[in-house]
C-alpha cells in the first residue's frame, strides 16, 4: 500500500536527541478531522504510515520518536506526538504509524 499510494515526503529529527537529519521517504497519511483554534487558524490531527527499511535504507536513526516533523509541503510540518510500531506476520517491526499534530 505504500508503494502504491505513498507520496515522497521528508522526515525530520532535530539536533535534540540529535543527530540531525532529514530523508525522503513513502509516507502515507490518514487525515482525521480538522480543529479549528481561532480565526483562520485550524490544526489537524494526522497518521502517516512508513516503512522500517526505507527509513533504514534512507540513513534515518529507527525508530521515529516523538518530536521527528513530518513534512507535506514547505509550508505544511507536522510534528510527531506519538510512535507506533507495525510489526510482520513474524513479529519483527515492519512499520510505523506516526500521530502527528500540525497545522
Amino acid at each position: 500500500l505504500l508503494t502504491k499510494y505513498g507520496r515522497d515526503r521528508d522526515l525530520e529529527r532535530l539536533a535534540t536527541p540529535g543527530p540531525a537529519t532529514t530523508v525522503t521517504a513513502k509516507i502515507m497519511e490518514r487525515r482525521s478531522a480538522e480543529s479549528p483554534l481561532e480565526g483562520d487558524v485550524s490544526q489537524f490531527n494526522l497518521q502517516f504510515y512508513v516503512e522500517h527499511d526505507e527509513l533504514a535504507a534512507a540513513g534515518f536513526p529507527n525508530p521515529p520518536v516523538k518530536g521527528d516533523r513530518v513534512h507535506d509541503t514547505p509550508t505544511r510540518i507536522y510534528t510527531v506526538r506519538a510512535v507506533e510500531d507495525l510489526h510482520d506476520q513474524h513479529g519483527n517491526v515492519a512499520g510505523y504509524r506516526l500521530w502527528a499534530r500540525g497545522n
